[in-house]
């Protein structure tokens, strides 16, 4: 593996030949994580910063390739040098072309060192930023002197090839510019309003919405958004293709609604009312269960694969109930105060996320019951999604202050410090078991992070209020 200074200036950078605009990538990723520590994966525990993180950050920030490559082909699986060793079976060649050694590198290519190199022992992988003879001048991470992620001039000794981009395609968009997959983020902006951030660009919809309420978001089956609100009124407002809606629905103070796509192509409201109880608001009109719901959490609802609706909610009792085709359900969990579950449709069951009145994430349903031993923040909950692989994702704010996922797939720690008392939203993206993180960042400005768009919305939200969206 390898070590400059963390935080030095970028001097002596070229730009090379052609390929102007993968250069500006190339240049931005460097600016954006130099002097810093990056980790996708928490692994080793000892010290999760390896050279191998930057190169993942690289792929999906820069070349636009999500997936983690394979390294367990080659001679030393496990560490960087699978990475040149497997190319053939890894993946990688519909993103690379392979250059020999004794090539000359270009600024983007991938450096890969082989096992035994002359200081990097056990191999390493590094972004070229400028050809200087026998030596390379690199942007690595787990280098040396220092291990942040940093600028510094290495020995090509030993290097096994270099790695160079078809293509560039930097994902981290500037503001203002849409989400992939004309998905669209809802928030409670700083001036009490909601706002969106979509296909087209950002919009204030002109509704203001009650203090300390988060708006709800989901995609009908014709692929218009539709959005449910608690608004300044102190009542439900719905938001879709036919209009803005008053639903004459008194809801609790300090509580949001959720908002399901139905397979009609309608939708569903789940909401605590102002009498306490959880209702629903749907095409066929409102529901009230005289179900007690906790004081200061909301329910969530989601639409199983046969059309059926479920609801998860803290009861007035401080445990975890669902409400569904087979009844209302007990589940005999204590939740703790001033939370809410969040749930998932897997087929025609379905996947809870909450934290318990331990202070830790659990995960209850189809994919089986586990305390994930994840400590959360107080006044803090969790959110889920389904995959398209069928399995799940739960996102949430670790007692760190630290956004976290944690699925089957494995436990990642974003090092992206959200605000106090706010919660995230996931949702699926992609074909590949992809997913999107929408956020309020500690700065109070909107973030979204995950396998196709990282980016700072440069949108400040309402203190204490959390997005819903990407979905």
């Amino acid at each position: 593996m390898a070590v400059a200074l963390g935080g030095a200036a970028l001097t002596g950078l070229t730009a090379g030949p052609a390929r102007a605009a993968g250069i500006a990538d190339v240049d931005a990723f460097v600016s954006r994580h130099n002097g810093a520590l990056i980790d996708y994966d928490g692994y080793p525990t000892d010290w999760p910063w390896q050279c191998f993180d930057l190169w993942v950050y690289y792929c999906r920030e820069v070349v636009g390739f999500q997936n983690v490559l394979s390294t367990q082909y080659g001679s030393h699986p496990g560490y960087a040098c699978a990475i040149w060793d497997g190319f053939d079976y890894n993946g990688s060649g519909g993103y690379f072309n392979k250059i020999d050694a004794g090539s000359a590198p270009q600024k983007g290519d991938i450096a890969v060192w082989q096992w035994g190199a002359y200081n990097h022992a056990t191999s390493h992988v590094a972004v070229v930023l400028e050809d200087r003879g026998s030596n390379v001048l690199v942007f690595e991470q787990n280098g040396w002197p220092d291990r942040h992620c940093a600028v510094q001039q290495t020995t090509k000794s030993g290097i096994a090839g270099y790695l160079r981009p078809k293509q560039f395609v930097g994902p981290v968009a500037p503001p203002g510019s849409p989400l992939p997959n004309n998905d669209t983020v809802a928030f409670q902006a700083n001036t009490g309003n909601m706002f969106s951030v979509g296909p087209n660009g950002t919009k204030d919809h002109q509704l203001g919405m009650r203090a300390g309420t988060s708006p709800s978001i989901a995609k009908l089956t014709s692929g218009i958004n539709a959005f449910a609100v608690h608004a300044n009124t102190g009542g439900l407002w719905t938001v879709d293709a036919s209009g803005t809606y008053n639903r004459q629905i008194g809801m609790m103070a300090g509580t949001s609604p959720a908002l399901t796509a139905l397979n009609d192509g309608t939708y569903k409201v789940a909401l605590q009312s102002n009498t306490g109880s959880l209702c629903t608001y749907g095409s066929a009109g409102g529901w009230d269960y005289r179900q007690g719901v906790m004081a200061g959490t909301s329910p969530a609802i989601a639409t199983l694969a046969n059309g059926d609706t479920i609801i998860a909610f803290q009861a007035n009792t401080g445990s975890l109930f669902t409400l569904g085709p087979d009844g209302t359900r007990d589940w005999q969990q204590g939740m703790m105060v001033g939370t809410s579950p969040a749930i998932t449709a897997i087929g025609n069951e379905y996947q809870i996320a909450f934290q318990a009145n331990t202070g830790s994430l659990i995960t209850y349903g189809a994919a089986g019951n586990k305390d994930w031993q994840l400590g959360m923040m107080k006044d803090t909950s969790p959110s889920i999604t389904t995959l398209s692989d069928g399995s799940f994702i739960a996102a949430f704010q670790a007692n760190t202050g630290d956004l976290y996922t944690a699925g089957p797939s494995g436990i990642r720690n974003w090092g992206l410090g959200m605000m106090n008392k706010t919660s995230p939203s996931v949702s699926a993206w992609g074909s590949a078991a992809g997913f999107e993180v929408a956020f309020q960042a500690n700065t109070g400005s909107l973030f979204t992070v995950g396998s196709r768009l990282d980016k700072d919305w440069q949108q400040g939200m309402m203190a204490g209020t959390s997005p819903s969206g990407g979905h």
